[in-house]
């Protein structure tokens, strides 16, 4: 590849200065634990579906948006900014917890080739608020 810095759009360098901002409808489903279960002696561990199908069906969304936007994938060790506003109809403080909801945008963001790997996130900021407009909102800076 050589010595020089792959370009992204508007020419600059790629990952330096760079924004996307999307968003996602509907309401997020936080990232969800592996659960284990045990069936004729032996032990099944799987992760809900909700939680996967919200994540496919987000990654897809993601990869469409960054496409239009020619986006290219921030290279590791690049830092990265990320906020996230998580609207809802429910009030704020009720689950599911904003940290969760954060872990599953960050997987989804890393699988959709946003960024190489999700320990680029130096800054990390994730709202909830209470509206009719069910959407996730995302911001990533390449810093």
């Amino acid at each position: 590849m050589g010595d020089r810095p792959h370009q992204g759009p508007g020419g600059r360098v790629r990952g330096h200065g760079m924004m996307l901002c999307l968003s996602i409808p509907g309401t997020c489903a936080p990232k969800a634990r592996p659960r284990t279960t045990f069936q004729g002696g032996r032990a099944r561990t799987y992760t809900p579906k909700r939680s996967n199908e919200y994540a496919e069906m987000a990654a897809w969304l993601v990869k469409e948006a960054c496409l239009k936007a020619g986006w290219l994938t921030i290279p590791y060790p690049q830092p990265v900014r990320l906020h996230v506003v998580f609207g809802s109809r429910r009030q704020a403080t009720a689950r599911p917890d904003v940290v969760n909801m954060l872990a599953q945008i960050a997987d989804v963001l890393q699988s959709a080739s946003v960024y190489d790997d999700d320990s680029q996130v130096v800054e990390c900021k994730g709202v909830k608020i209470q509206t009719d407009e069910e959407a996730t909102k995302i911001e990533v800076v390449a810093l």
